[in-house]
C-alpha cells in the first residue's frame, strides 16, 4: 500500500492548499479545491467538473471528500493487531514535486 505519512505533516500549517482550473478538452474543465485542517489532522479536497456543449447548455458535476490523516505509527499498529506483517518500507518517487505531498512511501505487508 502507499501511505502519506502523517508524522512528518504535523503542525505543517504553512500549506493551505489551494485551487487550480484544468482544461479537459475544448468543451470542459476541472476545478479542484484543497485544504488542510491540520489541527484536526483532515485533507479536504473539492473536485467540480464542468462540460459545455451539451444540447447548446452546460453540466456540472461536483464531489467533495475529507480525508483524514492517520499517524504511521497507529496504522503499523493496526497492521500488526491484524495479523499482518510490515516486510518493506521505501520511499516513492514523485515525478513532479508537489508542496504538501512529500514523504510518501510503499508499504509491503504479508500475512
Amino acid at each position: 500500500m502507499t501511505v502519506l505519512n502523517a508524522d512528518s505533516h504535523q503542525g505543517a500549517e504553512d500549506y493551505d492548499g489551494g485551487t487550480t482550473v484544468s482544461a479537459l478538452g475544448e468543451d470542459a474543465f476541472l476545478i479542484t479545491v484543497e485544504s488542510r485542517d491540520p489541527v484536526n489532522g483532515a485533507r479536504h479536497v473539492t473536485m467540480i467538473h464542468v462540460g459545455f456543449n451539451e444540447g447548446g447548455t452546460y453540466r456540472s458535476s461536483a464531489y467533495s471528500s475529507e480525508i483524514a490523516f492517520v499517524s504511521n505509527h497507529l496504522l503499523e499498529e493496526e497492521i500488526l493487531c491484524e495479523g499482518l506483517t510490515i516486510v518493506e518500507r521505501r520511499p516513492v518517487r514523485i515525478a513532479t514535486p508537489t508542496r504538501g505531498l512529500s514523504d510518501v512511501q510503499l508499504w509491503v505487508c504479508s500475512a
